[in-house]
């Protein structure tokens, strides 16, 4: 088990013994499904699977469902997005009521899909780009405790902000998106433009394109954007890279 989270997993006992629930991820990936599954294992949930779009819409699959719920049993259905963005379809006959439930599971290329599946009631919808144990945390928190619904309106307004975001970063040029991510790293314009062998003015220049096709007014608010919304290749690998302290210098104790 992860260990840290031994102690949520403490907190969650009584939970599962009072209302078992039963887990079922639909996607038509394998990492992130799979890892998800066996965290969720790991604290508890006896009954978790990992199925294929296609196999969740068979008749056999309906009627097991269907017998768990007469049964009392609390069933989730947790889609997962795939690389691309897109949302598996929960089967045709699974109606949402007090003891079937959807959750949704996308990272920055799924924001208008989350925004959708919340609008057809899905019960919420989590980023999957989150630290993993982050992730886990909150959705072991979703499925323990389903009987506060969010309010849909706001996570769907969000989602479609943060779509709309997304979008205009497909505006910048390649440059553009080089200097971006120089920023994301916390670089000033005069290192930018020595690192690239440029003048000031063309760091500044290209810094303006930035902020006007963001319509953002300041290079702070530009990369508080990026790491909420980009989903461009060059400026998330940066920000992983952040993320995993992957540089050249090590961590002193003195700053953990």
């Amino acid at each position: 088990m992860i260990p840290a989270m031994q102690g949520f997993m403490t907190q969650l006992g009584e939970t599962h013994r009072t209302a078992p629930a039963h887990v079922w991820l639909i996607s038509d990936d394998f990492l992130l499904p799979h890892a998800v599954a066996g965290a969720l294992s790991a604290l508890g949930w006896e009954d978790v699977r990992v199925l294929r779009e296609q196999q969740s819409s068979s008749a056999d699959l309906s009627g097991a469902a269907q017998t768990l719920v007469r049964q009392g049993r609390l069933l989730w259905l947790v889609l997962v997005a795939d690389e691309s963005g897109r949302l598996p379809k929960p089967p045709r006959d699974f109606v949402r009521s007090a003891r079937r439930h959807v959750l949704v599971l996308g990272g920055r290329r799924s924001f208008g899909a989350l925004a959708t599946a919340m609008e057809r009631g899905a019960h919420a919808a989590l980023d999957a780009d989150q630290p993993f144990e982050t992730l886990i945390r909150k959705l072991a928190q979703e499925l323990a405790h389903p009987s506060a619904d969010h309010p849909a309106a706001i996570a769907v307004a969000r989602l479609r902000r943060r779509e709309s975001e997304a979008l205009r970063f497909g505006l910048l040029s390649a440059r553009e998106l080089e200097v971006l991510a120089a920023l994301v790293e916390g670089r000033s314009a005069a290192q930018i433009a020595t690192a690239e062998h440029v003048t000031m003015a063309t760091v500044r220049s290209h810094i303006r394109a930035i902020l006007t096709k963001l319509g953002v007014s300041s290079q702070l608010a530009a990369v508080t954007m990026a790491h909420r919304s980009c989903r461009e290749a060059v400026v998330v690998d940066r920000m992983r890279r952040i993320i995993n302290f992957d540089d050249d210098e090590s961590v002193s104790e003195s700053s953990r």
